[in-house]
């Protein structure tokens, strides 16, 4: 039973029956050579638009399915009845076109052991993340009792800044009476720390926060705490909402394509689209999930991060910068011959980084042995 917790007409409770149903992906072949540093990806789970598991969401891509849309009804007439309240009448209000979750407020309370008045006075992010990590542990055949004091890690890539305490002041605006009780649902860095302990995991539990990068640094870090022994397994991954998506000035980042879509290297891309989900792989050492008999989705040889130090502003990539975290990454991964490349442009949409992006590819590639594929990430 899921329980839609959020009626912002005044913060009531009602209930919406859905089905949960881990996702079994066929795994990959194991590798001819192990090394010690190898780390499995041995249980998964995402919830993204129009997919509410990794079998969906796999199936969207496969047929190129387009996920942005104007804001789901239901979403739309929960956030109109809270702006009727801030908003002066006759005001017209408009939202911005994006790839959004159908649902941001059900929660299964009861299973995770909150109340429903604590529950509704979470931030939806951390709601969604609890969801999404259990079922990726379930997807891995790793049960509570299994987990309990365990020395597992979490690492959660989130852009707390993006949104902020912007639900605090949602709460704020229509029950100011229980503010005080809803400061831990919103402050970011109690997200990984409700999974530790709801499942007592002893592991490492943190934030990252690194912007557009945030959760593939979050699933670096996982590794290197497993290679350096920090802990035993990890659950990395992300969260991303858009909570109140007004199309104002005040909500925008000043990115926004003209009409809501992304087209990554295309020449005509003219800023990027906004869009919602969660993701969360279970990770540990390939030769523990080998000898425990886990199933395998994939292998992380390594990887590497830098910063782009000075270039052409703030939020623009610097080529030679990214060309050095490539190598790096080839060399962490045992400087083998073949590979396939993660791409992920931080603006897809703006030329410029188009351009710089495919500079930065051009210098490893041609100094390198490296052969194998280029694989674009999801935006």
């Amino acid at each position: 039973m899921k329980n839609k917790l959020m009626d912002f007409s005044g913060l009531g409770i009602r209930d919406t029956a859905q089905t949960e149903s881990s996702s079994q992906l066929p795994p990959v072949a194991t590798p001819a050579t192990i090394r010690p540093s190898d780390i499995a990806i041995v249980g998964l789970s995402v919830r993204m638009p129009l997919a509410d598991d990794a079998e969906q969401f796999w199936d969207n891509l496969l047929h190129g399915l387009d996920c942005t849309r104007d804001l789901p009804e239901q979403r739309r007439q929960d956030a109109d009845n809270y702006i009727s309240r801030k908003m002066e009448s006759g005001e017209d209000t408009k939202y911005l076109d994006g790839s959004y979750l159908e649902h941001i407020d059900t929660f299964d309370y009861p299973f995770f052991r909150f109340t429903p008045k604590e529950a509704s006075l979470m931030n939806p992010a951390q709601r969604i993340f609890m969801e999404t990590a259990w079922a990726a542990f379930e997807d891995g055949g790793y049960t509570s009792e299994k987990l309990a004091g365990s020395n597992t890690g979490v690492y959660v890539g989130l852009v707390s800044d993006l949104e902020g305490y912007r639900y605090k002041e949602m709460i704020h605006d229509v029950e100011p009476q229980s503010l005080p009780i809803s400061v831990t649902g919103n402050l970011s860095c109690i997200l990984p720390s409700r999974l530790s302990y709801l499942l007592d995991l002893r592991g490492p539990s943190m934030v990252v926060d690194t912007a557009c990068s945030s959760s593939l640094v979050a699933v670096h870090h996982a590794c290197n705490a497993i290679r350096l022994g920090e802990c035993d397994m990890a659950l990395a991954g992300g969260v991303k909402l858009n909570v109140l998506p007004l199309d104002k000035d005040y909500y925008r980042m000043g990115i926004e394509s003209s009409n809501g879509m992304t087209r990554p290297f295309d020449d005509s891309s003219d800023g990027s689209g906004i869009g919602e989900g969660a993701a969360v792989i279970m990770l540990k050492p390939l030769q523990d999930a080998i000898k425990d008999k886990d199933q395998v989705y994939a292998v992380i040889k390594g990887s590497a991060i830098n910063q782009d130090g000075n270039s052409m502003g703030i939020t623009a990539p610097n080529a030679r910068a990214q060309s050095e975290v490539i190598v790096k990454a080839w060399k962490a991964a045992g400087s083998i011959r073949k590979v396939s490349l993660i791409l992920k442009p931080m603006e897809p949409g703006l030329s410029w980084e188009i351009r710089l992006k495919s500079m930065a590819l051009r210098e490893p590639l041609s100094n390198t042995p490296i052969r194998g594929n280029f694989v674009p990430s999801v935006r």
